[in-house]
């Protein structure tokens, strides 16, 4: 039978090494967050504004919103439709995700997706945030 000496031994080791991760996780978390509010300033906002003004065109009406730490396309004849991006750290490697939500009848609908991971929101372009926009635009253009 296990000696309780050998279970608080390894009890010991796994509280150490959880709390050497944590901390790990709480610098990563906290550069990403920099690097996230500076990719929302010079990339995500302007590409959400530039889409929003493809889109009135076309018929769509909906309104760039920049809530603390994200910025939100929503549409202007429901509150509940909307396109968003926000850094996720509770990961364990913080990521940029891309989420829509919409109603279909009496339904709430999400899509949730990661747009880009390692604690680099900088690494995700223009390209990558327009990709994620078309792909999540499908649903409010197919109604």
């Amino acid at each position: 039978m296990i000696e309780i000496s050998e279970i608080r031994k390894q009890l010991l080791h796994t509280i150490d090494r959880v709390r050497r991760e944590a901390a790990e996780r709480r610098r990563r978390a906290d550069r990403a967050e920099e690097q996230y509010a500076q990719f929302l300033t010079d990339v995500a906002v302007p590409v959400f504004r530039m889409f929003a003004s493809a889109l009135k065109p076309e018929g769509y009406a909906f309104e760039v919103t920049t809530p603390q730490g994200k910025v939100r396309l929503v549409s202007t004849r429901a509150a509940d439709d909307f396109i968003e991006l926000e850094l996720d750290t509770v990961r364990p490697e913080p990521a940029v995700v891309g989420r829509a939500a919409y109603r279909l009848g009496k339904r709430l609908v999400t899509l949730d997706q990661v747009v880009g991971t390692g604690g680099t929101p900088g690494a995700i372009t223009d390209r990558d945030v327009v990709a994620f926009l078309l792909l999540a635009i499908e649903p409010f253009v197919e109604k």
